[in-house]
């Protein structure tokens, strides 16, 4: 077992696969390769442009300058905090290294406008891309971003067998370590990694505002959990909830519609 050469890895495939023990992998069709591209540059600039803004705050802190205010609650980043920073009155070298990382952020986010506005474009020059888009989007919390990145990691739905195979793929399931009458359950496996996992998460947070049945789902598993866990342990199965959804309109292909509150007249309550 200490040792390793290409004669026994070879002996050791070969004796499998005359078991039949080799499982054969799916390699995702041209258009959901490309759309796959796509994504890990959006990803790798949304990525570059949270860094150039950790970036100039750190620059300024590390001088204790601070930072600028703005008078409008969520204007940050915005155009006119660029003006009031290229307007500050710093010492030469540190003017030159805040305009070199306020020029980095403003490229990296044209390059982000750029690489989602070709996802855009892929996505409705692709019939098929184009059609299932459409149907994720109908669902509460799911958006754009999240539709592309959930089609280029699973690619073709049709492949799909059942929701449980999907939340498997994406990693929304915990992970196990049970022996005997012992049963562990641990934190989520996250096989698929963190971006993907993260963008549905952000959705849920969204979905349980817009669909009744998901905000009362939420409520009961945040009720049967400890309060300093309740919120993070709810919202992921929301999350995982989300993924039956996703399951169920591109095997269908059909739209998702909202199941809203049976309003009850009072004769009917009576």
């Amino acid at each position: 077992k200490r040792v390793k050469t290409d004669r026994l890895d070879s002996l050791k495939l070969a004796e499998t696969l005359r078991a039949n023990q080799l499982k054969s992998i799916h390699i995702p069709s041209t258009p959901y390769r490309h759309l796959r591209h796509l994504i890990k540059s959006r990803d790798l600039f949304a990525k570059q442009v949270i860094s150039a803004k950790i970036r100039i705050r750190s620059i300024l802190l590390f001088e204790n300058i601070p930072f600028p205010s703005l008078p409008q609650k969520g204007s940050y980043w915005s155009s006119l905090l660029i003006q009031k920073l290229r307007s500050l009155e710093l010492p030469d070298p540190l003017r030159f290294r805040l305009d070199q990382a306020i020029d980095f952020l403003l490229f990296t986010q044209q390059q982000l406008k750029s690489a989602q506005k070709s996802i855009s474009t892929f996505s409705r020059q692709n019939p098929e891309i184009h059609r299932n888009t459409l149907f994720l989007t109908s669902i509460p919390g799911i958006g754009a971003t999240i539709t592309a990145h959930l089609l280029a990691r699973v690619g073709d739905p049709t492949l799909l067998h059942n929701p449980r195979q999907l939340s498997a793929f994406l990693g929304l399931v915990p992970t196990e370590r049970s022996s005997g009458q012992s049963i562990v359950k641990g934190h989520i496996s996250r096989v698929c990694g963190d971006r993907l996992i993260n963008k549905l998460i952000q959705g849920a947070w969204t979905a349980i505002r817009l669909d009744p049945e998901l905000r009362d789902f939420y409520t009961r598993i945040y009720q049967r959990n400890p309060r300093q866990f309740a919120a993070q342990k709810a919202i992921v199965a929301v999350a995982r909830k989300l993924t039956t959804r996703i399951y169920r309109v591109l095997k269908d292909q059909r739209p998702y519609v909202i199941h809203k509150e049976t309003i009850h007249s009072p004769s009917e309550t009576r």
